[in-house]
């Protein structure tokens, strides 16, 4: 959403400034299904948290559609666009934000292998990271872009 911490302190001060609603929109929170994973943690019957694997597998970025002239690939893949996030940025927000939101348990820690495969990519395609949650849970997240013959809903 910015660049710099200097752009993230400016945008809360025009939020402050304005009192107008400033939102991400994580629609998968909306889904019945979520809204029902998440009560039954919020409940205890899923009881202690020990392991969590979240996965956003796709192919979208498996050739390099932004050479191609298709515009939903060339702003995720330049760095100057899109910022340093690459597919953590891209579709690894919306894997965090769903295990935060039906667990009730914020990750803590993060330890990221990012990779990239396709020649003069700047930023990741394909992630995967081990996770520790602040309740004393582990996860594993496993994010890419370019995994064949995975399409997503």
């Amino acid at each position: 959403m910015t660049f710099t911490l200097e752009e993230a302190q400016n945008l809360a001060k025009l939020v402050e400034k304005t009192k107008l609603v400033f939102a991400v929109t994580h629609n998968y929170t909306g889904h019945p299904l979520i809204r029902h994973a998440r009560q039954l943690f919020k409940s205890g019957e899923m009881g202690q948290i020990r392991k969590v694997v979240v996965e956003y597998l796709q192919d979208f970025l498996m050739v390099p559609h932004e050479k191609l002239g298709q515009k939903q690939a060339a702003w995720r893949v330049d760095p100057k666009q899109s910022g340093i996030g690459g597919t953590m940025g891209d579709v690894g927000t919306h894997c965090v934000n769903l295990l935060e939101y039906v667990t009730c348990d914020p990750i803590s820690e993060i330890c990221a292998d990012k990779s990239t495969f396709l020649p003069d990519r700047k930023l990741d395609e394909d992630v995967n990271a081990l996770l520790r949650l602040k309740g004393g849970g582990k996860g594993v997240l496993n994010i890419s872009q370019i995994a064949r013959a995975r399409k997503t809903v």
